[in-house]
């Protein structure tokens, strides 16, 4: 998916921190990545989304480009919402 590059998925926000609540949703982020500017950004996060959306285990998956940060927004269906 990203040729000549080591991607790595690393856990950050309130489950690291220990201040999670039952609730929570968990952050990742992939780093390890040489991105040249918002517009490849999105385009990496396209190419990644396209490999994620036909996941079996995820109940939804949408990539949200036009937040500060774009992200991927997923539901699991291998761990209940308890909200």
């Amino acid at each position: 998916m990203f040729p000549g590059e080591s991607p790595k998925l690393e856990l950050f926000g309130s489950l690291v921190t220990g201040l999670a609540l039952e609730s929570s949703d968990m952050d990742l982020a992939v780093t390890n990545l040489h991105i040249a500017d918002r517009y490849q950004m999105i385009e990496d996060l396209k190419n990644l989304w396209d490999g994620l959306k036909f996941w079996r285990c995820l109940e939804s998956c949408k990539a949200i480009e036009t937040a500060s940060i774009p992200v991927i927004k997923m539901v699991s269906l291998l761990f209940p919402r308890t909200f």
